[in-house]
């Protein structure tokens, strides 16, 4: 399972800006979706997963798997886990 304690970088507030902007836009929800927004509770499945997934890949760079995003599931825990292979 994630390490939920991923240390913060430099830039881990950008990219949780950018997460929370994906989820929001990706589920498509009037609920307010923060960096505590745990992304199946809110709505989402793995076709939505695998869509956040890509957009992550597009917009940050970077390549999170599958499990990654299950293990994680909130958008800080799965921004941090980004900022972290961002370096």
């Amino acid at each position: 399972m994630l390490d939920q304690t991923i240390p913060e970088h430099d830039n881990t507030p950008d990219v949780v800006g950018t997460v929370v902007t994906l989820f929001a836009a990706i589920l498509d929800t009037d609920e307010e979706i923060t960096e505590d927004t745990d992304f199946f509770e809110a709505g989402g499945n793995s076709v939505l997963a695998a869509r956040a997934l890509a957009r992550i890949r597009t917009e940050l760079g970077v390549r999170l798997s599958m499990r990654e995003f299950f293990a994680a599931r909130t958008a800080g825990v799965l921004a941090r886990k980004a900022a972290e292979k961002q370096g």
